[in-house]
């Protein structure tokens, strides 16, 4: 229910079902995987399309310092390629 209540709240006009993914990725303070221009540029929630080039060939983990942490990255393979269909 608090899915549908955030997705009455989005202001952008957007197809029920891009809203219905848009509240869900709030609701849960996720980052959507999409192409899509008006959700994209409405900077309404976190979006990510292409890996950015300067990430291309770093390692799905690879250990960090200065804090250290280690860094995951669950998308480096992804691609409009991959996702032309979206």
């Amino acid at each position: 229910m608090d899915i549908l209540k955030i997705a009455n709240k989005i202001d952008i006009e957007l197809e029920m079902h891009d809203r219905l993914i848009v509240a869900t990725t709030i609701y849960y303070e996720a980052t959507l995987i999409t192409k899509d221009k008006l959700i994209r540029e409405s900077k309404i929630t976190a979006v990510r399309w292409d890996e950015q080039e300067a990430r291309k060939n770093e390692a799905y983990i690879s250990p960090r310092e200065n804090p250290s942490h280690t860094r995951i990255h669950p998308i480096l393979h992804f691609c409009e390629l991959i996702f032309g269909l979206i």
